[in-house]
């Protein structure tokens, strides 16, 4: 593939990332107007159980099915059945995923989900389990879904406008989602039709084999889970539903910030594993960190105002926690591409799955040390991610250049 596929996937990616990421953002300064920040609170407690059940939905295929698809795109019979078996593989597990939800809520009535509300996280839970965007990375045909999924999320935010009046409304704002994932999964099927690919039923045998291949990256995915999309959960769990609306609308704008960047981690990855080209992947790193570093740094000073002005003045309060969020938004965008995209031009991705595991497990240790003191806030989960994120980026390129000079040598 020409360095100039990669920039048009880049280009398409960021279209994605931004109906994904920086679309839903825009919705966010109306939501905490309408809902108040305590009802923002138990959205954002809902928008996080769907966040932690994609992540067992999904089982590491973002990562594992776009490497696999990579490899085989060619041999279309044998794409079908392996197509077929991560949809039986996700369906199961999406089932799995809305019986905990409900379980849960049920156990913690305090999180004050009604049944409306409950509902409509299970409706999105299984309508976000059969995006086909991993494919499209994988076979590097990005544009026609990209379209479908932009189209989708432009829905969603028209839906959120003309149905959300009051506090009451919350669920209306997750069935308009899950209308919008609904959408873009039949565009999807249509689209991989049409690019002459097809679902064929696998077997039993083939289904385990496919399963048991991701656990690995499902691992990583899940470890990432722990200091990412599970920190609003535990926040307002533990916290209540303030913290976690305080904790959120920081976290937001820091995952806005991840969504511009991640297109080229996306890009890079399929690339990178068939064509190792270390130029490509260095010229990436250092145009895009240095702007990304100086954009933090002014929003840094001024965070304060550009929080009451984003979401109103009683989310001024949640300066410092943006603050903590922009330094990690330059340590994460480092670490994620001294992952995947580094490890698989020495095929080595086995590493970047274990430093995010070591990195949960000191997540796990550092929660579970505040729990006992009594410390557990919204900044100082902050403070935790962080600093975890630290550790994996320097264990990341420690790594690297240590595979690097030993295969030199």
């Amino acid at each position: 593939m020409s360095e100039i596929r990669v920039y048009k996937n880049i280009a398409f990616l960021l279209l994605v990332q931004f109906s994904n990421y920086i679309a839903p953002l825009l919705l966010l300064p109306y939501l905490t107007r309408v809902l108040g920040i305590e009802k923002f609170g138990v959205f954002v407690m809902a928008m996080s159980m769907t966040s932690i059940a994609m992540i067992l939905t999904d089982f590491g295929f973002n990562l594992s099915g776009t490497h696999w698809v990579a490899r085989y795109h060619e041999q279309r019979e044998k794409v079908a059945k392996y197509l077929g078996s991560v949809t039986i593989i996700k369906l199961c597990l999406a089932i799995i995923s809305s019986t905990g939800v409900v379980i849960y809520s049920w156990l913690m009535p305090q999180i004050g989900f009604s049944n409306l509300v409950l509902f409509s996280i299970v409706l999105v839970i299984l309508s976000q389990a059969f995006q086909l965007t991993w494919f499209f990375q994988g076979i590097e045909k990005m544009k026609n879904i990209t379209i479908s999924l932009v189209t989708a999320k432009i829905l969603y935010m028209a839906l959120v406008f003309l149905l959300i009046r009051d506090e009451n409304d919350i669920h209306l704002v997750m069935y308009s989602l899950a209308g919008s994932n609904i959408i873009a999964a039949v565009i999807g099927s249509r689209l991989l039709k049409n690019a002459g690919y097809w679902f064929s039923f696998p077997s039993m045998d083939l289904v385990w084999k496919v399963f048991s291949s991701s656990v690995e990256f499902f691992m990583s995915r899940a470890a990432v889970g722990i200091y990412t999309s599970a920190s609003t959960f535990i926040v307002g769990s533990i916290c209540g539903a303030q913290q976690a609306a305080l904790y959120s609308s920081a976290e937001k704008l820091y995952q806005a910030g991840q969504g511009v960047t991640a297109p080229v981690t996306q890009a890079l990855y399929p690339y990178l594993t068939h064509t190792p080209n270390a130029k490509i992947f260095y010229k990436f790193i250092v145009l895009l960190t240095l702007p990304l570093a100086l954009g933090c740094s002014i929003i840094y000073f001024f965070s304060s105002e550009i929080l009451s002005l984003f979401y109103g003045q009683d989310f001024a309060q949640a300066s410092d926690i943006l603050r903590v969020f922009l330094i990690s938004s330059v340590v994460t965008f480092i670490g994620i591409n001294f992952g995947y995209p580094a490890f698989s031009m020495i095929g080595r991705v086995d590493i970047a799955n274990k430093t995010v595991l070591w990195g949960a497990a000191l997540q796990l240790i550092s929660l579970f040390l505040m729990y006992m003191q009594g410390m557990i806030s919204a900044i100082n989960v902050c403070y935790s991610v962080l600093f975890v994120e630290t550790i994996v980026m320097l264990l990341r390129i420690s790594f690297f250049y240590y595979f690097i000079r030993k295969i030199g040598s």
